[in-house]
C-alpha cells in the first residue's frame, strides 16, 4: 500500500540524516517559528489586521492560530527591537500576546539576566486599590518597593507559562459567579492571561485583600477579575456590600478609572458608553447635557459620539487598550468621509439617470434589466455625436 511505502520511506530517509544535518534543520525551523513576530509587526505596520476589521491580537488567535511562545530573552530582544522601532507598549503587547504592563516591566529592566531578576527577591504582586486601567480595579498590581519587578519573578517557570494568551484554566465566568453582574462593569475588558495570572498568583500567597463589591441587590459591582483570579486558585472569595445610598455608577468609575494608569481617551470612552447604556434617550440628548451629566468638557462627549456613530465597532478596541483614542477618532473620520462621497456619488447617479428617463428613455430598459449601469449610459449618451 502507499502509506506503508510512504512509511517505510520515512523511516529509511530518518535512518540515514546524521546529527549534523539534523540540528542544522532544527536551527532553520527555530529561526523561522523565532522571527515570527518580525512578520507579526511587519503586518501591523502595514495594516493588514485593521484592513481586515481586526485588532493584531484578534488577528493572529483567529487567523494565524495562535502566538508562539518565546524564550525570555528573546522576548526581551523583541521588546527593544520593537519599541526602538516606533511601536507603543500596547503595539508591542499585541504583536508579542503580551500584556501591556509585561511590556512596561520589560522596558524597565532592558539588559537583566536571569539571575539578577531572580535575585530581586519573590514580592511580586500586591493587590492595590488603584486600577491599571483595563478592567476592574482588582486588575491593578503594584511593585514590591525592595524590587523592580520583570519577567522571572513574575512567573516561577517561565517555561510553564504559555505566552500564547491562551484562556487560563478555570470555569467561564458565568459559572464563577451565577448572580448579576452591572452593566457598567461588565464593558470593562477581562486582564489578559499573564496579568489574571499574576493576581492569581498574588491572592494565592497572601489572601484576597479587597472584597468583592456588591449593591443592595446582590448585583456585582467590582470584583469581576478577583473572582476569575480566586476561582484559579481555589480561595474563598469575600463580598462587601455597598453602603445604601451610594452611587453603584460612580463607585465602579471610581475605583476604575481614575488612576494614573489608564489614559484620558479610554476613560472617556467608558464613561460616555456608560452613560449610554444608562441613560435611556442618550442619543437624544445633545453634548451639553451629557457633558454636564458626566462632568466632562462638551468637546470630548462630542469626540466620543463621533466614534460610536462613525466607528462603533472601534469602541470596544478603545475600552479594551488595542486601538488608541487618537487612531479610533482617525478611522472614524476616514469612515465618515467614505460615507460622504457614497452619498455623493448615490445622489450624483440618481440625478443621472432621472435625466437619462426624461433625455434618453431608450437606454433605460438596457439599465434596469442590468446590461448597462447608469455610468455606462450616461457615457454613451454624452459621447453621442
Amino acid at each position: 500500500m502507499l502509506s506503508d511505502f510512504t512509511s517505510d520511506r520515512a523511516v529509511e530517509q530518518r535512518s540515514v540524516m546524521s546529527a549534523a544535518e539534523a540540528e542544522e534543520f532544527t536551527a532553520a525551523l527555530g529561526q523561522v517559528f523565532s522571527g515570527g513576530w518580525r512578520l507579526i509587526a511587519h503586518a501591523h505596520r502595514q495594516g493588514i489586521p485593521r484592513a481586515l476589521g481586526l485588532t493584531t491580537e484578534q488577528w493572529v488567535m483567529s487567523r494565524l492560530g495562535g502566538y508562539a511562545k518565546l524564550p525570555l530573552s528573546e522576548r526581551r530582544e523583541a521588546v527593544a527591537e520593537l519599541g526602538a522601532g516606533g511601536l507603543s507598549q500596547r503595539e508591542i503587547a499585541g504583536v508579542l500576546g503580551v500584556g501591556a504592563m509585561t511590556v512596561n516591566r520589560v522596558l524597565r529592566v532592558p539588559n537583566g539576566t536571569d539571575e539578577d531578576e531572580k535575585s530581586r527577591g519573590d514580592g511580586v504582586f500586591v493587590e492595590a486599590t488603584a486600577s491599571n486601567g483595563t478592567a476592574d480595579s482588582d486588575q491593578a498590581f503594584i511593585e514590591d518597593t525592595s524590587a523592580i519587578v520583570t519577567l522571572d519573578a513574575l512567573f516561577a517557570d517561565a517555561d510553564a507559562v504559555d505566552m500564547a494568551r491562551a484562556e487560563p484554566t478555570l470555569p467561564p465566568f458565568a459559572e464563577v459567579w451565577l448572580g448579576e453582574v452591572h452593566p457598567v462593569n461588565a464593558i470593562l475588558p477581562d486582564l489578559p492571561p499573564d496579568e489574571l495570572q499574576g493576581l492569581a498568583d498574588s491572592i494565592a500567597k497572601s489572601g484576597l485583600r479587597h472584597p468583592i463589591m456588591l449593591d443592595q441587590d446582590g448585583v456585582l459591582l467590582d470584583g469581576r477579575q478577583r473572582l476569575r483570579a480566586c476561582a484559579m486558585t481555589g480561595v474563598e472569595p469575600r463580598f462587601d456590600v455597598l453602603p445604601e445610598g451610594q452611587d453603584s455608577v460612580a463607585y465602579i468609575c471610581s475605583v476604575n478609572l481614575y488612576n494614573t494608569y489608564i489614559l484620558p481617551g479610554r476613560r472617556m470612552m467608558i464613561e460616555v458608553l456608560a452613560a449610554k447604556m444608562i441613560l435611556p434617550d442618550f442619543d437624544a440628548r445633545s453634548d451639553r447635557e451629557i457633558s454636564a451629566y458626566l462632568h466632562l468638557p462638551e468637546g470630548q462627549i462630542a469626540r466620543c459620539r463621533f466614534i460610536m456613530t462613525y466607528a462603533p465597532d472601534r469602541v470596544d478596541s478603545v475600552i479594551g487598550g488595542w486601538m488608541s483614542f487618537s487612531e479610533a477618532l482617525a478611522e472614524a473620520d476616514e469612515q465618515r468621509k467614505a460615507q460622504g462621497r457614497e452619498r455623493d456619488a448615490a445622489r450624483v447617479a440618481a440625478e443621472r439617470l432621472a435625466t437619462l428617463r426624461r433625455k434618453a428613455s431608450y437606454v433605460i430598459d438596457d439599465i434596469e434589466e442590468g446590461r448597462l449601469t447608469v455610468e455606462m449610459a450616461w457615457a454613451a449618451w454624452q459621447a453621442r455625436p
